[in-house]
């Protein structure tokens, strides 16, 4: 879980360019991920704060689309390695995605502390530690958005919220510790 402890990990060079609010999606850009909701989501954001910019992390058959709907604040980094450096400089992680059973980006951007927008597809994960809206709303995507970016202290709670949900019910090492305890008791009884 160092890998993602975000008092360990040093901002992404991309940083050294942008300013502002930063906005982050890291995933493949496909139907299912549905890039174009946040993208028409960043346009209605973008009404309300002109500083904030997107970074965009991964490549899919959208990626040309994607670019058309874009302006110069989204930035497109294609695949990325060091998504942890990614994480750490940004406000907000939004997950656009229709359907995501196992949102890995999701959960990096808790274990990185961040608030996070999501559709509830990825409710399990986010009870009490994140915004939720519904897929394919790119007006409720912006709403969400928007109203962290105000409420930069309820931004900050749920990045520390996120962080201990993933800290708690996702630690690998806690989870075969609790894994051993069952399958002892198991044994012990059999």
């Amino acid at each position: 879980m160092d890998c993602f402890n975000p008092d360990k990990i040093k901002p992404h060079k991309i940083y050294d360019k942008i300013k502002g609010r930063v906005l982050v999606f890291i995933g493949r850009l496909v139907p299912t991920k549905d890039p174009i909701t946040l993208l028409k989501a960043f346009r209605i954001v973008k009404k309300y704060y002109n500083d904030v910019k997107l970074i965009i992390c991964g490549d899919g058959e959208l990626k040309k689309y994607c670019e058309r709907l874009s302006d110069n604040d989204v930035h497109f980094l294609g695949y990325v390695k060091e998504i942890p450096s990614i994480l750490k400089g940004a406000d907000i992680y939004v997950h656009p995605s229709i359907y995501d059973p196992s949102p890995r980006a999701l959960l990096e951007a808790m274990a990185m502390g961040k608030a996070c927008v999501a559709t509830i597809g990825t409710k399990d994960y986010l009870l009490g530690c994140g915004i939720l809206v519904k897929p394919k709303n790119p007006e409720m995507l912006a709403r969400a958005i928007i109203y962290l970016l105000k409420n930069r202290k309820l931004m900050k709670e749920l990045g520390k919220k996120a962080r201990e949900r993933i800290l708690e019910y996702h630690d690998y090492e806690k989870n075969i510790e609790f894994l051993m305890e069952i399958l002892e008791r198991f044994y012990e009884r059999n």
